[in-house]
């Protein structure tokens, strides 16, 4: 859909926070061979309120916390305001961390481990600069990650007391639903219709012999396979609707009745018939 000029660049934000995580997370594969305890997008709730904390590593008695920011461009500090490089002030990540560091330490009180919170921001983008930044923040910059990994690596050797049972408890207080996710509304009348290719996301527009072939990238894909992905995402949209095929036929758009007819009876339990036949997942 068409978003306005807030939510588009919401979505952005959004988009490239999420790029910065995986690329860290390709960084944390680097400790796989000592076993460590590596939890990712927790969300808890403390007093009534709730944080969230990108990256855990567990290690021993220490709970490293990491919040990552893929920032680009050039940035300032003056006391305690952060500005880019045009003078527009923003929010301090600093302030971010603290706050997420203090709730989880009332949060881990309840447990009865000696837990030592380790707190750093990581600026993930080699692109991204920070003047005025003093040496005793707890921010990690690109140059530093292969440094700062090979320290945590060396610090994993040996028996680890206790790791499971603090992950463990962690994940199970995960919140899964955000009270502060936001999504701008939408109708399914104003969605664009189509399938969309499951390697570069453009829409497919022609298919032969039972394959989908993506003009942008190329890519080749079984129909079955992108009209259920297609489904599965008409699912997560509108979930109190409905499989129907004839609603599903004009979601997917190129592909014919029968074919989708095909799909949803090969994959679905249909109930009902005629008009008023819909699909419902299958029980395993």
């Amino acid at each position: 859909m068409d978003l306005d000029e807030k939510d588009e660049k919401y979505y952005h934000n959004l988009e490239q926070g999420y790029q910065g995580e995986c690329q860290f997370d390709t960084w944390l594969t680097k400790l796989n061979a000592s076993n460590p305890v590596i939890v990712n997008d927790l969300l808890l709730e403390q007093n009534n309120t709730q944080f969230q904390i990108d990256s855990s590593l567990i290690v021993n008695r220490k709970l490293h916390m990491f919040e990552v920011k893929n920032f680009y461009g050039d940035f300032f500090i003056e006391g305690d305001q952060w500005f880019n490089r045009t003078g527009t002030e923003i929010k301090n990540p600093l302030h971010q961390l603290r706050r997420a560091e203090s709730l989880l330490r009332q949060f881990l009180q309840t447990l009865s481990l000696n837990v030592t919170i380790e707190p750093h921001i990581v600026f993930i983008n080699p692109q991204f600069y920070l003047y005025h930044a003093s040496p005793d923040l707890p921010i990690i910059f690109y140059p530093q990650l292969e440094r700062f990994f090979q320290t945590l690596h060396t610090s994993l050797t040996g028996a680890q007391r206790n790791k499971d049972r603090l992950a463990n408890y962690l994940i199970s207080h995960h919140i899964k639903d955000a009270a502060f996710s936001r999504v701008p509304a939408y109708s399914f009348e104003e969605l664009r219709k189509g399938v969309v290719c499951g390697r570069c996301n453009g829409y497919l527009s022609e298919y032969s012999r039972g394959f989908f072939i993506c003009k942008k990238c190329k890519q080749t894909e079984n129909i079955d396979h992108a009209v259920l992905r297609n489904i599965e995402q008409f699912k997560i949209l509108f979930p109190e609707e409905k499989l129907i095929s004839g609603v599903l036929n004009e979601w997917c758009a190129i592909v014919p009745i029968r074919t989708i007819q095909r799909i949803l009876g090969k994959n679905y339990y249909k109930i009902g018939k005629g008009r008023g036949a819909y699909y419902i997942d299958r029980v395993l």
